[in-house]
């Protein structure tokens, strides 16, 4: 799966809850109500028979609502989605009446409306696929809730006299209802969890904000794993920028794992007196933490790790800044003593996250050099283009970092300033941990590093960046994405399930509120010690096992259902037409 496709997945479960305000939901209902009021009455207005019929759906809507969450009360079921459940339900119902009545009013002298019984069928069926597929997992709990509206709204009509033809037609669709249910249920993960299962998981998670369920589902796939962080921090009056290198990867999507690992880091170094700026290290969600508990257990570690680093190291051991182009990619190279950064860039092109083996490749070539290297995705463009980020030819990395070895040590002055401390007015494109700038000034050369907590960023975000900082003196070293998930998913608009940087806030307004972070830690440059460290944690991971086999289930659950629904729409289509022929 592609770095956002656990987000898609979370977005596309939520499009099918995507509901109208309750306002309209319930003048939706209420019309339709009427109008099915009226079809039973053969178009003749009664007043209190209408007003009983509007009365019977409303009341059907609140029952099923109270029994529904008696027997699941972890279900995602509310006045609203049961509303617009019998919403449908009722609009089915008048379908199936109304055709009845235009073929009457054109073949036939006597009116029978035998799809009154037929439509209670096709109701129930459909009442019975959303309760048993969203609100409640236990079949034997989902027939009986689904019988509820049709069955008051048919006792209400008056309509006790019933066609065979209408009763076995409506028989045959209810069951074509539970064998889709069934054949879904059928269909279950390596861990033994169902299509139902998975889907009603997901739903909670996105609607209800509750993603025990899932996380469950999650933690039966995970495995442990000792995974490194490395951690370079700065001496500061206040809070010490610390650049923070995870070997946890943020995500799968909003309330679940370690979405908001960054944020986590944010809040948890705030604590500490320290500022995170986590950067984005090669690996995809086969590294995201399963559970919010374990996400926050590997937080507040990691934070008082990095807490007891000394700042010792003088600030006379600094290579670089070395900017170059290989290929598809640029690369931004700098080594504090033996320990290099590598930030490897596409824009204004798109790539996937960069995998382990090729930080593997080049921690091998480091090492003939002297260095012990650390690769960043600076995940900062989200272009129309993709490129896979590969060492196919160890000559022009090669290059670079003998390159890097080349240079001289200097001295060097480092100031900080972070969006924290200056009001910031951006969309849901830039998370909690908001922006942060260090500047580094080596031979009289002024650098800019800009991190931004941010999913990535609009293709020529980094070029318009680099274009300010220029005007304003500053060369940029990389804008560096944190690739946070804390905003995935959250919103059904978002065709990708979630806004690159630049999407929800003017670049050129991201681009002057940089500089201006710039010239605040330009005023701050100062010789300053530092320190680093990396230490092991043990965690439980999700693993690529548990990613490819969610993406095996929601494409064997789509192409079922989406198979089913091509039987069932004209299977019904005929079974209604029969009940008119049949019936003269």
């Amino acid at each position: 799966m592609s770095s956002s496709s656990t987000e898609e997945l979370a977005r596309r479960y939520g499009r099918l809850f995507s509901l109208p305000s309750s306002a309209s939901l319930v003048a939706y209902l209420g019309v339709s109500a009427l109008l099915l009021a009226l079809l039973f009455d053969r178009l003749h207005f009664d007043l209190i028979s209408t007003l009983l019929g509007l009365a019977t759906t409303f009341a059907s809507a609140v029952v099923l609502q109270y029994l529904i969450k008696a027997v699941e009360p972890s279900s995602i079921a509310t006045p609203r989605r049961v509303s617009a459940m019998v919403l449908s339900g009722t609009l089915i119902w008048i379908f199936a009446v109304a055709a009845e009545l235009v073929y009457v009013s054109l073949f036939k002298s006597i009116q029978n409306t035998v799809t009154i019984a037929f439509g209670a069928f096709l109701v129930c069926a459909f009442e019975f696929v959303v309760i048993n597929g969203a609100f409640v997992e236990k079949t034997r709990l989902a027939g009986p809730l689904s019988i509820i509206h049709p069955t008051l709204v048919f006792l209400w009509s008056g309509s006790l006299r019933v066609s065979i033809a209408g009763v076995g037609a409506g028989v045959i669709v209810l069951a074509f209802a539970f064998a889709f249910i069934y054949r879904l249920k059928a269909i279950r993960t390596l861990t033994n969890d169902s299509a139902i299962h998975t889907l009603q998981a997901f739903l909670k998670t996105w609607a209800a904000h509750n993603p025990e369920e899932l996380e469950r589902a999650l933690s039966r796939y995970s495995v442990e794993e000792s995974v490194g962080t490395r951690v370079i921090k700065f001496e500061m009056p206040k809070k010490q920028p610390t650049l923070v290198l995870s070997g946890i990867h943020p995500g799968p999507f909003f309330p679940v794992g370690s979405y908001n690992l960054p944020e986590l880091f944010f809040e948890k170094f705030d604590a500490e007196q320290m500022t995170a700026l986590t950067m984005h290290r090669p690996g995809g969600h086969e590294k995201n933490l399963p559970t919010r508990d374990e996400c926050v257990r590997y937080a507040n570690e990691t934070a008082t790790l990095a807490a007891g680093i000394q700042t010792k190291n003088r600030p006379s051991d600094m290579r670089g800044p070395v900017l170059a182009r290989i290929d598809d990619f640029s690369a931004a190279c700098i080594a504090l003593g033996n320990q290099a950064l590598v930030m490897v860039s596409s824009s204004p092109l798109s790539s996937d996250d960069i995998t382990y083996s090729v930080e593997g490749k080049l921690a091998s070539l480091a090492k003939e050099f002297g260095f012990d290297v650390s690769i960043v995705d600076a995940h900062n463009s989200i272009g129309s283009k993709r490129v896979k980020f590969e060492i196919t030819s160890d000559r022009p990395w090669r290059d670079l970092i003998e390159r890097l070895r080349r240079e001289e040590e200097h001295e060097f002055r480092v100031g900080f300033a972070h969006s924290s401390e200056a009001e910031f007015n951006h969309g849901p494109d830039i998370s909690d941990a908001g922006v942060g700038v260090l500047t580094f000034e080596v031979e009289k050369t002024k650098w800019a590093l800009v991190l931004v907590d941010s999913n990535n960023a609009n293709p020529g975000s980094k070029e318009e960046l680099r274009r300010r900082l220029d005007g304003a003196g500053f060369k940029l070293i990389e804008l560096c994405t944190s690739d946070s998930h804390n905003l995935a998913a959250r919103g059904v608009a978002m065709e990708r399930g979630y806004f690159a940087l630049g999407e929800a806030t003017p670049i050129s307004d991201v681009a002057s509120y940089v500089v201006k972070l710039a010239q605040i830690a330009e005023s701050r440059l100062s010789y300053r010690s530092y320190g680093m460290g990396e230490f092991v944690s043990k965690v439980h991971v999700f693993g690529t096992k548990a990613i490819e086999d969610f993406a095996s289930l929601a494409r064997r659950s789509s192409t079922f259902a989406k198979r089913f629904v091509m039987i069932a729409i004209p299977l019904t289509l005929v079974l209604l037409i029969l009940t008119f022929i049949i019936s003269d």
